[in-house]
């Protein structure tokens, strides 16, 4: 068996570009800079090191964008899917034999490492607000490798850190992709503030976690060109449609069958940080297909956090699913409730500890008991059970 065969598959969301890499042995990292936020749309981008000879295309051809980097002055190419926006690879001017692949692409991202002896994290400087870097990595405030010759300064944490930093500032939060064909416009803060670990807006973006704004409608407007629009079904199951520069393969926004809100991707924006990022705003969902952190295939969460220290897990009878406040009601439309009721010891969710540290608000599970009752059971930061939702069904 050759070691193209032995290792690792993956491909776009589509299905129409699809490759196969050997195993995986080189680098890993998390990369916070602006060029990563702005073409995922994400907080950051994570891809795993390899040649251009340890990767082998078996069917499509990705388009190529080419940026020069504000760093370096040399140009890096982003590999995306033209026909669904899915980011697959970056090539280098200034490593001409470094091929990475975005990790998200592969088919079990969980094959590959995540410990502390290959993954490290970049430009810290630039990470958006509510990111996490977790204790016992290496960490760069810029590259680790600096293209003008300077020693890289290197940190290791003792804890957890969250950014808290945000930017002051109101009126309008304009955004757009990297080329600058599309651009568009919201109002005023956010309907809500989703996390969202889902293998859907993994693959899609290349982004370990997708924070998305949600605004009404008549509160987003585009302002320039028009993106490609990619249907497909999301992590809820339910029908979404996404939008992506059809030039630079930038991710920008979406809209669903289960929401009426138009869902910004936060790093498609100029300046993310006028969005807070916090517990009173802020909910965690699909944690349960979350990148894994600090190994191969560990169950905590890259790019997730609870202060305490604590977050929901999934188990073969609890799955993670959305409640959110308006939400509410249009799941009870989807699952009959019979109304809240008081916390019981009945109800039960198990919360595990996690390394990560910062917040987030209130998660929610979609939860079994006893002979075969559903329900709803919203937990908080702590882990501890806020409200039950029972279901009739």
């Amino acid at each position: 068996m050759s070691s193209l065969e032995s290792g690792h598959s993956g491909g776009c969301q589509c299905g129409a570009i699809r490759y196969r890499t050997k195993p995986h042995s080189g680098d890993a990292y998390v990369c916070n800079c602006r060029f990563c936020q702005k073409a995922t749309g994400g907080p950051f981008l994570v891809e795993h090191c390899f040649t251009k000879d340890d990767i082998e295309l078996l069917s499509g051809e990705p388009a190529v964008y080419t940026h020069v980097s504000a760093g370096s002055g040399k140009e890096v190419y982003l590999h995306f899917c033209k026909e669904c926006g899915a980011h697959l690879f970056l090539t280098f001017q200034r490593w001409e034999e470094v091929m990475n692949v975005i990790t998200t692409t592969f088919d079990h991202p969980r094959e590959v490492r995540y410990d502390a002896q290959a993954l490290c994290y970049l430009f810290l400087g630039a990470a958006q607000s509510g990111t996490v870097t977790p204790e016992g990595f290496r960490v760069f405030e810029a590259h680790c490798d600096p293209a003008d010759g300077s020693a890289a300064v290197e940190q290791v944490f003792a804890a957890p850190v969250l950014k808290r930093a945000a930017e002051d500032g109101t009126g309008p939060h304009p955004g757009g992709c990297l080329c600058g064909a599309v651009r568009f416009e919201a109002e005023g803060a956010p309907e809500a503030v989703v996390l969202c670990h889902c293998r859907s807006c993994q693959k899609s973006m290349g982004s370990g976690v997708n924070f998305e704004l949600l605004w009404n409608p008549d509160r987003f407007r585009a302002m320039k060109g028009t993106p490609r629009t990619y249907r497909h079904v999301g992590g809820s199951g339910s029908m979404v449609e996404r939008r992506f520069c059809r030039n630079c393969g930038t991710a920008l926004w979406l809209t669903g069958e289960r929401f009426p809100e138009v869902g910004v991707f936060r790093g498609a924006l100029d300046r993310p940080n006028r969005i807070a990022v916090k517990p009173e705003t802020a909910i965690q969902i699909f944690l349960g297909e979350a990148l894994p952190h600090g190994g191969r295939g560990d169950r905590s969460v890259l790019g997730a956090s609870s202060r305490t220290g604590r977050l929901c897990q999934a188990r073969p009878s609890i799955q993670l699913s959305l409640a959110h406040r308006g939400w509410r009601r249009r799941i009870g439309e989807h699952f009959p409730c019979s109304g809240e009721v008081s916390t019981s010891a009945r109800w039960r969710a198990t919360c595990l500890d996690s390394p990560w540290s910062g917040y987030l608000g209130r998660m929610s599970v979609w939860a079994k008991r006893g002979s075969g009752a559903t329900g709803w059971i919203e937990l908080t930061a702590h882990g501890r059970i806020a409200a039950c939702y029972p279901s009739t069904i």
